[in-house]
């Protein structure tokens, strides 16, 4: 209890008291998408949060020979008051939308994967509040791991449910909502004996980024502006790094990847030939490291020399994308098969 008071305090000092939030902004806001400061739009601005995760160093290099790539994924909750109405955002656990059902970070496989949190339009009095929290599937006895669950999940964003209310029976039917979620997605990760790398709270207010890490998490900040903010996890004996990013809806949306496998062919001549999707081919020669190639499927062709050599790997069940790699000398060739998407959103309003 101790811990969790501690972890309530400091997820507190996210939001001013509810009469400052009532009252007239006193200067200048800065809004993302190139507004000037003075323009205070009366229109809700549309924003997108996007994270990106990096693998540093993994959880499972320290178990042993043999198990060097964590298995990745995170859970999302919160709340959003916008025009005065509290919304409870329902847990969602993320992964990816294929076969695949974690993202795979190691040496061997992935270091990176980008995804989309919230697509919505916020005025400069409303505020969107989630709590992030990233996970490593493993095999960890429940007792070694429940306590934190319960600090990180439990604390985290129901203390986010306290920070927003206003008191009205609204928003304890939102409180109540949001910790039968929360309790759920806790008792389901904990059964599992899955593992938490770290854990983090954002949130938007007058088209600004505000990243907290609580106590207990094994979360820290590394830096922070008002559109932009990087994280370190150190959970589970492993080094993660996660950055937001907050941005006007207008541009593009990014792509996410998810590593599939490492697949080895055999090529000995100087030229390789990748076909490409939508026509063409890319080039790779002796010594070229993770050149990136679209491919039309997860059966591509490829010409080791010359044009009129045909060959052809099958990658696996949602292969989109490779990286090419191959040796200075000899003919190895490696490619990293990976599916990629259009990161949509986890929220949207």
């Amino acid at each position: 209890m101790r811990h969790l008071a501690a972890f309530a305090a400091a997820l507190h000092l996210f939001l001013p008291p509810v009469h400052a939030i009532a009252a007239p902004a006193q200067a200048p806001i800065h809004l993302p998408g190139n507004l000037p400061s003075a323009a205070i739009p009366l229109a809700p601005t549309p924003y997108r949060l996007t994270m990106k995760v990096t693998m540093i160093t993994t959880g499972d290099m320290t178990e042993g020979p043999g198990n060097t790539e964590d298995e990745i994924y995170f859970v999302l909750a919160g709340l959003t008051k916008i025009k005065g109405t509290e919304s409870v955002r329902i847990r969602r656990t993320v992964r990816p939308q294929i076969s695949r059902d974690f993202w795979e970070m190691g040496n061997t496989s992935a270091d990176d994967f980008r995804v989309s949190i919230f697509e919505g339009g916020l005025g400069v009095k409303d505020t969107a509040v989630f709590g992030v929290l990233v996970g490593e599937q493993d095999n960890q006895s429940l007792s070694a791991i429940a306590a934190a669950f319960t600090l990180a999940i439990v604390g985290l964003v129901e203390r986010m449910a306290i920070d927003l209310a206003v008191g009205d029976d609204t928003t304890q039917t939102s409180m109540d909502g949001l910790s039968g979620e929360v309790t759920k997605l806790s008792n389901q990760m904990m059964s599992s004996g899955d593992e938490l790398m770290g854990a983090v709270a954002v949130m938007v207010n007058k088209g600004k980024l505000t990243v907290r890490t609580p106590p207990n998490t094994s979360s820290s900040l590394l830096s922070s502006t008002e559109n932009s903010a990087a994280v370190q996890l150190t959970g589970g004996g492993g080094k993660y790094r996660l950055d937001f990013k907050l941005e006007n809806k207008s541009e593009a949306r990014p792509t996410t990847q998810t590593f599939l496998s490492r697949e080895q062919d055999q090529c000995g001549e100087p030229d390789l030939y990748v076909e490409k999707n939508g026509g063409g081919t890319v080039k790779v020669i002796k010594g070229d490291g993770g050149v990136p190639v679209r491919v039309k499927d997860d059966v591509f062709q490829w010409h080791c020399g010359t044009m009129s050599e045909d060959d052809g790997t099958n990658a696996p069940d949602d292969t989109k994308y490779v990286e090419v790699t191959r040796a200075p000398s000899g003919g190895t060739i490696e490619w990293d098969c990976y599916h990629e998407r259009e990161a949509t959103p986890e929220y949207s309003w």
